[in-house]
């Protein structure tokens, strides 16, 4: 699959997502073992460049992203970063869940729900797209 330059994984920026990839927070790594594989029927890649952006999570089908925020996006120089990228992301049709990792420890069964019905909300919309459809 090819993607137009916003979409692209900056050769400049690969170390970094190797990096992120190589020094995942212990919520992503509980994510990731529950998203990937299509286990939610789509493909989710990890710490994916979008624009200036990396995501930690995101399903290029859907244009869906997951976010898991730890106590520094707490922090007020975060919130402002993470509302700026967050608009952006929104201005460029993308969709953004949001969840704090303690809710992934606490509540796990609550998030992967919310997860699952946002997705089929989306496949609802759109037709085109199907569960478990090769990609």
């Amino acid at each position: 699959m090819t993607f137009s330059n916003l979409y692209s994984n900056d050769i400049n920026a690969k170390h970094l997502r190797s990096k992120l990839r190589n020094n995942t927070t212990k919520a992503e790594k509980v994510l990731w073992e529950m998203i990937r594989k299509k286990k939610l029927g789509f493909k989710f890649r990890r710490q994916f460049q979008i624009g200036f952006y990396i995501v930690d999570f995101y399903c290029h089908e859907l244009k869906l992203i997951i976010e898991l925020d730890g106590s520094i996006h707490d922090e007020v120089f975060q919130e402002k970063h993470d509302h700026k990228r967050d608009a952006w992301l929104k201005s460029q049709e993308y969709i953004i869940l949001r969840f704090q990792n303690n809710d992934l420890f606490n509540f796990s069964e609550k998030v992967i729900n919310d997860i699952t019905k946002r997705i089929d909300e989306l496949v609802l919309q759109n037709k085109q797209i199907s569960r478990f459809s090769p990609s």
